[in-house]
């Protein structure tokens, strides 16, 4: 019988997480959205949409069962190849930037699984250094 692959992999909890919707001062981040899916081999993802110190980021979590081993250079082909996000190396290089716009560590969300908690810079001053390939939603300030 063949295994349902999103019981294979967990999805992410971040039950705990409270977005901040007010900066206190110039360190302080704020939380602009957030979207859910499904990788193809059946890994549940979610992205986190934040900014600080006027730059913008995304932070994908997902599991790391199987993928335990990438390097940030192999989660950054991964994310590639599901189709959710492009790269604009040449632009994110000429605006002084070294690397490869990819941070990862492994971190264990709230129900204990270990993740992946990928970052990458989306834009600053000098404009979009990646393209967003999936719907964004915005929090629900109560």
């Amino acid at each position: 019988m063949v295994k349902d692959q999103h019981y294979r992999y967990p999805r992410v909890n971040r039950a705990h997480f409270k977005p901040n919707f007010v900066k206190k001062d110039r360190d302080d981040q704020i939380d602009l959205g957030w979207a859910e899916g499904v990788f193809s081999d059946g890994r549940p993802f979610r992205l986190e949409v934040w900014a600080a110190t006027y730059v913008r980021y995304y932070t994908y979590y997902f599991s790391i069962v199987d993928i335990e081993y990438y390097s940030p250079s192999d989660l950054k082909k991964y994310l590639v190849s599901e189709n959710v996000i492009e790269f604009d190396d040449e632009k994110y290089l000429a605006s002084g930037f070294t690397g490869i716009n990819v941070s990862a560590r492994k971190v264990a969300d709230d129900s204990g699984n270990d993740i992946w908690e990928v970052t990458i810079i989306v834009d600053d001053d000098d404009g979009p250094y990646v393209h967003n390939k999936i719907l964004i939603c915005g929090y629900r300030k109560e």
